[in-house]
C-alpha cells in the first residue's frame, strides 16, 4: 500500500463521518461515468453500471457522492404541468460576492441569545448535551435589512423567531430553519456556498491531526474563511464523530456517500443520527436550501432564497413557476480533482 493511501486510511478512521469517507476494509472501487461505487461486500458483489435509486434528490454530485446528475440535482419542483413550482439553490460567483459585502449589525438581536460555545479545543459541546435546550421544529432564523443606504455595505440583522409566519410578520426573511446560530451570518453562508463538496475539504484538514495535532485541524477549517466560532463548531463535530461513529464507519473508508439505493451510507447516517441535532443548534445555518455533495430530499419549508442584496422587489426569485432561471452547466468531468470542487463561474449560468 502506498504512503498516500495509508495516510488517508488512517485519517478516515480518525474522523470517519465528517470525512464522508471511511472504509479500511478490502473493498474495491468501481466506476460509472466518474463516481466510484464500493459495494458492501466487494468479494461477492458485482459493480453495478449505475446506482439503482430512481428518486431524484437535491444536491450537487461529486465523485464520492455515488449518484449521477439524473439522480441528484441542485433544483427541485412540485406540482405538474403549468402549475409546476421550482426551487433552485444555485448562485453565481457574483451573487455570492454580493452576500459577502453585506455587514452584520453590531447590535443584531441574535448575538445576545447565541448558544454557549466553549473556546477550549478539548472541551467539546457534544460531551455536554445537557447544557442545551432545543427549540421547536417551527423555529426559524430571520434576516432584516437595517440600512441599505450604501449598496456596497448593506447592514442586516438576525433574530430567532417562533415560526416563518412570525418572522415574516416582523418584516424578516427566513435565512435558515432553526435558531440563528454561530454560522448564520451571510459571511459564513458565502464561504459555504463556494464549497459544495466540503466533506472532502474537512477530510484533508482532519489528516493534519496525524502529525500536527488538534489545533492544526481547527486552523485548516478556519482557512475556508469561516468566522472563528463557526469554524470551531465544524472542528468539534469532526472530533466528536470519531468516538461516536467509529464502529459504524471503520468499514467504509473509501465508500461513496450514498449507497446504490440512494440512501446515505451507514457512516453518514451515524453522523446524522448522533451529531446533526446539536450541530444545527450551534451552527444555525444547516437547513437553508444549500445544495451539497451529500444529496437529500428537501422539504418546501427549506426552499430558502439567499439573494438578499439584489432582489428587494423580487426577494424569492429562486422560487417560481415553470423552469429555474439559474441552471447548472457542469458534469463530473468538470470536477477539479486538485481543488476538489467545481468552478462556479463555469458551472452556474442564468438563462435570462
Amino acid at each position: 500500500m502506498n504512503a498516500r493511501l495509508l495516510k488517508n486510511g488512517f485519517a478516515a478512521l480518525l474522523f470517519p463521518c465528517v470525512l464522508a469517507a471511511a472504509s479500511c476494509g478490502a473493498q474495491k472501487e468501481c466506476y460509472y461515468d466518474g463516481p466510484p461505487y464500493s459495494p458492501e461486500d466487494a468479494g461477492t458483489a458485482a459493480c453495478p453500471t449505475t446506482p439503482t435509486t430512481t428518486s431524484v434528490q437535491f444536491g450537487i454530485p461529486a465523485p464520492m457522492t455515488g449518484l449521477t446528475y439524473e439522480q441528484c440535482k441542485p433544483e427541485v419542483s412540485s406540482g405538474t404541468g403549468a402549475s409546476t413550482r421550482y426551487f433552485t439553490g444555485l448562485y453565481t460567483p457574483a451573487q455570492i460576492d454580493r452576500l459577502e459585502t453585506m455587514v452584520l449589525s453590531e447590535t443584531s438581536p441574535h448575538k445576545a441569545k447565541l448558544p454557549y460555545l466553549p473556546t477550549d479545543l478539548d472541551d467539546n459541546p457534544w460531551d455536554h448535551p445537557d447544557l442545551y435546550t432545543f427549540p421547536s421544529e417551527s423555529t426559524v432564523c430571520g434576516l432584516k435589512i437595517v440600512n441599505a443606504a450604501n449598496p456596497n455595505a448593506i447592514i442586516y440583522s438576525l433574530e430567532t423567531y417562533a415560526s416563518k409566519a412570525s418572522a415574516e410578520a416582523a418584516g424578516a426573511r427566513v435565512t435558515n430553519l432553526g435558531i440563528c446560530g454561530h454560522c448564520s451570518s451571510l459571511s459564513d453562508l458565502a464561504k459555504l456556498l463556494r464549497i459544495p463538496d466540503r466533506a472532502y475539504r474537512v477530510r484533508q484538514c482532519a489528516i493534519k491531526s496525524l502529525t500536527d495535532g488538534k489545533e492544526a485541524v481547527y486552523n485548516c477549517i478556519k482557512e475556508f474563511g469561516l468566522t472563528d466560532n463557526c469554524a470551531m463548531i465544524w472542528y468539534y463535530n469532526a472530533m466528536y464523530t470519531y468516538n461516536a461513529c467509529l464502529g459504524r464507519c471503520a468499514k467504509l473508508a473509501e465508500a461513496n456517500y450514498h449507497t446504490a439505493s440512494g440512501e446515505l451510507n451507514d457512516c453518514m447516517m451515524c453522523n446524522s443520527e448522533k451529531a446533526d441535532a446539536l450541530f444545527k443548534l450551534l451552527a444555525g445555518r444547516r437547513d437553508d436550501g444549500q445544495p451539497i455533495s451529500m444529496c437529500r430530499q428537501i422539504p418546501e419549508d427549506e426552499w430558502i432564497c439567499h439573494n438578499y442584496a439584489d432582489h428587494f422587489d423580487d426577494p424569492y426569485s429562486c422560487i417560481g413557476i415553470g423552469a429555474p432561471k439559474q441552471k447548472w452547466n457542469c458534469t463530473l468531468d468538470d470536477y477539479n480533482m486538485d481543488t476538489r470542487d467545481y468552478d462556479l463561474e463555469k458551472c452556474v449560468f442564468t438563462t435570462e
